[in-house]
Formats: structure tokens, C-alpha cells, sequence
């Protein structure tokens, strides 16, 4: 009798270091999910605030076309540098320190400005990734390689005070645009009024 109360005692401890070993297994599985939840919402933030950071250049390098233009009004007639119809735009900082040129994308070789629909379909957004990539250099484009920065024009007034609304189209170049949800952002819309 004393023989089987020690075995049945030893197989006890072996059944509760099994479950031991399984609690430790669940936790670990938990803190690691949530280690993991962490460091995905801390990228997802940090690329969020990488985007507005390129919108508000976008902001400031478009303010800075548009008194170009107001200083050009009354010393020569060449005033197409900033856009009056409601399209979408890319906006260009070339060069370094004080030669810093501001400027939209112009087609070709001529004064026409490049222009895309003030849509953010898959469609247009595929069209604008293809140009931007393929026809914007690295070193003009806001965003470089891996983010496109369009600005689109909602509405235009220059009756009265002088302004556009416009906001501003910031996209990963990588992310296919199919969808966004928490844990993928393609694109980020940065709303702002532009002095004309």
C-alpha cells in the first residue's frame, strides 16, 4: 500500500510540472501577441507621422510657388508656375541650401504643367505611382523612392481673397493601394489653404 501512495505521488509532480509548462507556454504565447501588437502599431505610427511630415513640406514648398507667382505678377507676364484648374499636381524641391528651386512637374519640355485627376481611385493612384517612379528623380521628389506627394486642388478663389484649397495626397509607393485598414496605411489626405 505504502509502494503505490509513492508512485501515485510521483506521478502528482509529473502532472503538475506538465500543466506548469503549459500555463508558461500560454502566457509567453499572449505577452509575445502583444509585444507583437506594440511594435506593429509603433511602425504604423511612426510611418503616419512620416507622411504628415512629408504633406506639411508639401504645404511650405507650395505656399513657396505661389509667391513666387505673386512676386512674378507684377514684374514679368510668366505666371504658370502655380496651377489654377482643380487637378492634381506634383510639387518639387531641387537642389541644396539656397539654390532650393520650388516648381510642379512640367510635361515634357514645354510649360505645361502635369496634371492627374483629383480622384484617389486605384486607377488614378496607379497611374501617379508609375510616373512617379518612373519619370520623378529621387532627389526633386518630396517623398524620394518610397512615397509619392501630389497636391490636388479642390476649389480656387481668386475673385475675393485670394486662395485655394487644396489637400494633399501622400501615398507609399510599395503598398499596392487595395486596401487600408489598422494595420496598413497606403495613402494619407493633409488638408490645407494656400495663399495665392
Amino acid at each position: 500500500m505504502r509502494k503505490l501512495k509513492k508512485k501515485q505521488f510521483k506521478a502528482m509532480g509529473f502532472i503538475e510540472v506538465l500543466v506548469a509548462i503549459v500555463v508558461v507556454g500560454i502566457v509567453s504565447a499572449v505577452f509575445l501577441s502583444i509585444a507583437g501588437n506594440a511594435m506593429k502599431d509603433l511602425i504604423q505610427a511612426e510611418r503616419i507621422e512620416y507622411m504628415a511630415r512629408l504633406a506639411r513640406n508639401g504645404v511650405n514648398v507650395a505656399q513657396e510657388i505661389a509667391n513666387k507667382e505673386k512676386a512674378n505678377v507684377v514684374t514679368t507676364t510668366e505666371t504658370n508656375y502655380f496651377p489654377d484648374n482643380t487637378y492634381c499636381y506634383i510639387p518639387l524641391r531641387e537642389g541644396e541650401g539656397e539654390d532650393v528651386v520650388y516648381s510642379f512637374e512640367k510635361e515634357g519640355e514645354g510649360n505645361t504643367l502635369k496634371w492627374f485627376e483629383n480622384d484617389n481611385s486605384a486607377t488614378n493612384r496607379e497611374n501617379v505611382v508609375a510616373y512617379v517612379t518612373e519619370f520623378v528623380s529621387d532627389t526633386s521628389s518630396l517623398g524620394g523612392e518610397d512615397y509619392f506627394v501630389v497636391m490636388c486642388i479642390e476649389y480656387i478663389d481668386t475673385e475675393t481673397t485670394q486662395w485655394a484649397n487644396v489637400k494633399f495626397w501622400v501615398g507609399d509607393t510599395k503598398v499596392a493601394g487595395v486596401r487600408t485598414d489598422s494595420s496598413d496605411v497606403k495613402d494619407f489626405i493633409y488638408y490645407a489653404v494656400i495663399e495665392l
